[in-house]
């Protein structure tokens, strides 16, 4: 029989190494550093795999002709990135670089869509592309109103307060735009939210308002600014000027325009824009200056026209050629002022009013499209349009 020895308590010292002062860099994350189509500029971005790639930085970069070869020489960027996920790579830091001088945004402009602007007065809105590069040339951006209705009606067109009903919180909140149609009267009012109130709260042992019972919380709502909108059929006028924001932001402006009724489309205005062979010299000898768009807008886009002391928007619905080889806008024009009308429809009691939301598409030239929706109009809303980030704040170390 074999006894075992028992261990006493007592003390026990263990010598600990020391910690290391200074830690090793990990030597198996690999980086790549190359010209790329799209994606931020000078942030490492990660990547899992080929597609993301595709995604953030685009097709391979055109960089230049070789003469040597006869053809479009492309950046190694994209063929390395993918070479290394065929060789069995699973993560990699991914840097673009670019001369931050030379490196334009484009601006996308909104079809049918107007912003105000610095100043208080309406531009038409542009969106900037979400990197560098002429990537986004070939862009092609759709909008459209997603309108919902709610229950409003007038208190005080002075000062822009609302009685409305809602089911819960969310139908309508800081930063909705709101539009407001009147069956009698051909003014439209467009009403930026800015704030909503209960004003009958709810029993503390009862349901919540828009609860199975489906009662309503009775809500008033400030709105921040207003904007009255008509569509007109009257000619602007004979003569004019007009201003139109082409492709990458650039303004465009024709003087000395002629505007007409559209033939056979009521509702319509025809604006000649001339032609520059056509136009007869300054008196000066100097040649005459350029009345026509370079390039012509396209469907869908704002031109605001001043004819005398008149200001009109036109949303163009078709660009037409004259006989004398100039361009003519054909669109819709309309009326948009921050004076409340001399005879406001403020005791229509059939006022429909609705909330209103933006729907936006955008296609690329190989037919691939993207869609947002549900995005709001001012600062205020939770997806106020102008916030959207682009790829360097997206890809931004927070």
């Amino acid at each position: 029989m074999t006894q075992t020895a028992r261990r006493l308590p007592g003390i026990r010292f263990e010598k600990q190494a020391p910690p290391l002062q200074e830690v090793l860099p990990r030597m198996d994350i690999a980086g790549f550093v190359g010209f790329a189509a799209s994606g931020p500029i000078d942030v490492p971005v990660p990547v899992e795999d080929a597609s993301e790639f595709a995604a953030i930085f685009g097709v391979d970069a055109a960089i230049g002709w070789d003469a040597s070869a006869g053809e479009q020489a492309y950046a190694f960027l994209g063929p390395a990135v993918r070479a290394f996920f065929r060789n069995g790579g699973r993560r990699c830091w991914v840097v673009r670089v670019a001369d931050t001088a030379d490196a334009k945004v484009d601006e996308l402009q909104l079809p049918g869509i107007a912003a105000v602007g610095a100043h208080g007065k309406l531009e038409p809105a542009v969106l900037p592309a979400r990197s560098e590069g002429s990537w986004a040339d070939g862009l092609r951006v759709s909008a459209s109103l997603e309108p919902t209705p709610v229950q409003l009606q007038i208190r005080s067109l002075a000062h822009l307060t609302f009685d409305g009903l809602v089911a819960s919180s969310g139908d309508l909140a800081a930063g909705d735009l709101v539009r407001i149609s009147f069956p009698t009267s051909a003014w439209t009012l467009l009403v930026s939210v800015k704030s909503v109130e209960a004003t009958v709260a709810s029993p503390p042992d009862g349901p919540p308002p828009g609860g199975p019972d489906g009662r309503l919380q009775a809500v008033t709502v400030t709105g921040d600014e207003a904007w009255w909108v008509r569509l007109t059929t009257a000619t602007p006028g004979r003569h004019g000027h007009l201003h139109y924001l082409g492709p990458h932001g650039a303004m465009h402006a024709a003087a000395g325009v002629v505007a007409e009724p559209a033939p056979g489309d009521e509702g319509l205005v025809r604006i000649s824009l001339g032609s520059d062979a056509a136009s007869p010299p300054e008196p000066d000898g100097s040649s005459p200056p350029h009345v026509q768009f370079v390039p012509p807008p396209q469907p869908g886009a704002l031109v605001r026209g001043v004819f005398a002391t008149r200001t009109v928007w036109i949303e163009v619905t078709d660009v037409d050629v004259d006989a004398d080889g100039g361009s003519a806008v054909v669109g819709t024009p309309f009326q948009v002022t921050k004076t409340t009308p001399a005879h406001p429809p403020s005791q229509a009691p059939d006022a429909y009013a609705e909330r209103l939301t933006l729907r936006l598409a955008v296609t690329d030239d190989i037919g691939a499209s993207v869609v947002l929706s549900g995005l709001g109009f001012a600062p205020a809303h939770p997806r106020f349009v102008g916030t959207l980030p682009g790829d360097a704040a997206l890809y931004a170390e927070p």
